[in-house]
């Protein structure tokens, strides 16, 4: 076993550890399929959120404290990259994770609007960005490594979703 391999496999022993839970044999794999996600994209804001509840509440997430935010360009101010979280407080003031422990915490998801145009990266953006706030609201992980994020998309049942999602990006 490589470097790389004893790492991803690390992280899987921590999840295990942190979220039993979700370490079953008949635990949801979700797919990008109507099944799963049955609903319309006529209008995508609407889906988007419906997405964003439905992952939430798998995750055990409360999607009250969760807004999605879409923007047309990227937004220099308010955000330090493209897609990323952010920890709000009531008043919109923006903050960062060492207010983490306030009891008034909203998180902002925030994503380039042109993602609309292609359902199945939407719903792997949520995926992946709920998956990081899960394990930033646990608090025992190191959130630097990306590979970590990957590993707990898998293991919080949203492998697949990231796999065809990104096999779709690379014929565009």
């Amino acid at each position: 076993m490589n470097k790389e391999e004893k790492q991803k496999n690390s992280y899987l022993n921590q999840l295990k550890a942190e979220f039993p839970e979700f370490d079953t044999e008949d635990k949801k794999i979700f797919e990008l399929t109507e099944t799963d996600f049955p609903f319309s994209w006529k209008d995508p804001l609407k889906a988007a959120d419906n997405v964003l509840k439905m992952l939430a509440r798998h995750m055990s997430l409360n999607h009250k404290r969760i807004e999605l935010m879409f923007y047309e360009q990227y937004p220099e101010d308010d955000v330090e990259n493209p897609s990323s979280i952010f920890l709000r407080f009531k008043n919109e003031k923006k903050s960062t994770l060492t207010d983490y422990q306030s009891p008034v915490k909203r998180y902002s998801l925030n994503f380039n609007a042109s993602v609309f145009e292609y359902a199945d990266w939407v719903i792997a953006a949520i995926a992946h960005e709920l998956c990081y706030l899960k394990l930033l609201e646990n608090g025992n992980f190191d959130l630097t490594d990306e590979k970590l994020i990957e590993v707990a998309t898998i293991y919080f049942g949203f492998g697949k979703i990231q796999l065809v999602s990104y096999e779709n990006y690379k014929k565009k």
